[in-house]
């Protein structure tokens, strides 16, 4: 029988590292989706926080941003791809708290938006003939 040149203790010393990296990797791996799931939750309080502060009107652009990134954060988290939903997860929440901010700080100096030019309105639609033709738009 052949003996190994090693002493004892390095075998048990390689097995003990290989053991620590084996938990080290299975705890981080199941970083991925707990991390991914508060930061939608985060962005989720943030956007609800900025509605509430007016910011569909006060701050559209980072309102809509902000609904948009976190749509595609839950999207990327349903297809196991957490690094991309973390991602998108961190551009909601800040577009959130900037919807927020800056529809706080526009209600405090008393800017609101004109919404009068922003109504539509609509033309009765012309009465229908069965006389064939082009059709009118």
């Amino acid at each position: 029988m052949e003996r190994s040149n090693r002493p004892a203790g390095a075998s048990r010393l390689a097995v003990s590292r290989l053991l620590i990296l084996s938990v080290a990797a299975a705890v981080l791996g199941a970083c991925g989706p707990t991390k991914s799931t508060a930061l939608i939750m985060d962005a989720d309080v943030q956007l609800e926080a900025a509605r509430t502060a007016g910011a569909e009107k006060l701050a559209p652009y980072e309102y809509t941003a902000a609904i948009e990134y976190l749509h595609k954060a839950r999207e990327e988290q349903g297809y196991a791809d957490f690094e991309v939903a973390i991602d998108f997860a961190n551009k909601a929440l800040d577009n959130a708290v900037k919807a927020k901010k800056k529809s706080m700080e526009a209600k405090s100096e008393g800017e609101l938006p004109d919404i009068s030019s922003s109504r539509m309105t609509f033309e009765e639609p012309a009465p229908a003939t069965d006389e064939p033709g082009e059709p009118t738009l």
